[in-house]
Order: C-alpha cells, then structure tokens, then sequence
C-alpha cells in the first residue's frame, strides 16, 4: 500500500494517472493491483489505455500529465528523431551513402563505449545481397546453391 492506501503496482504514480484518464476506480482494480497481475493483464490493460489516450489530443494529455508530475514522454518517430535539434546537437545523426539512393540522414548510436567504433556502418543491405554468404555460414554448399539458383530458389 503506498501512504495514500492504494494498492496500484506504481503507487505513486499509478493512483494520479488513473485519475487524469478519469478511472480512479482502476487504483485498486483487482486485474492489475500487484506485478504479476499487472503483467498477465498488460495487454488489455494497454488496449484500455490506448482507447482513453486515443480520445482526445495530444496536448490534452500532455500537459495533465505534466501538471501531475508524472514521468512520461511520447513515443518518437524516426522523423521526430531526426529534426530534433538536441539530437543533431547531439551528434546522434549521420549521413550514409546508399549505393542507388544516394546521401541520407539516419540516427547514429545515441552513445559512446571507450575504444569501441559503435556508429552507423552503412545502409542495409538490399534484398538477396548477402544470400551466398548466409547459406554458406549455414553449411550449404556451393553445389546445393548453384542448384537453388538453377530452380529459381535464389534471385
């Protein structure tokens, strides 16, 4: 119970978050009032979630949570990542060269491991590139393969 008599898994935030999306009643529900409940019954208790949070626009949310003092932050896209200006001031972006497409922007690891090279490599590889090398790390042969490709198996 945290000093409040709830009984939610987070208890300091749990009772005020369940009051913002206007359920005070799920502060004690049964389903999810410890975490192995809460666990089993995520995925329900997400689509209920969702549902509420889909009702009504961002900004809505946005600024009871933070009148509340929750910890919370919304889910970034690439696009969002990549126009953030802290980001790039970050040096979390970096330019690739795609072979066909040419130039593009993408995120860079968002950290530093001491004498470690942990940043972009390159683009992903196009469809079928490395298909020998797998299915030779893999133990087929070059006899099998070229009979793959005979049928038509490989592109």
């Amino acid at each position: 119970m945290d000093p409040d008599g709830h009984a939610g898994a987070v208890p300091n935030y749990w009772p005020k978050f369940c009051g913002i999306i206007e359920k005070p009643e799920w502060a004690d529900d049964e389903r999810w009032n410890d975490l192995a409940k809460l666990r089993a019954n995520t995925p329900m208790l997400v689509e209920l979630i969702d549902e509420i949070l889909g009702s009504r626009e961002f900004a809505h949310w946005s600024r009871l949570f933070d009148e509340a003092g929750l910890i919370w932050a919304p889910v970034a896209t690439m696009a969002d990542m990549i126009a953030d200006p802290q980001v790039r001031e970050m040096g979390w972006i970096t330019e690739l060269e795609h072979p066909t497409a040419g130039k593009f922007e993408t995120l860079n690891t968002p950290f530093r491991l001491y004498g470690s090279d942990t940043g972009a490599r390159g683009p992903a590889p196009g469809l079928g590139d490395h298909t020998f090398e797998v299915l030779s790390a893999a133990g087929v042969s070059e006899e099998e393969m070229g009979k793959l490709a005979e049928a038509g198996v490989l592109g």
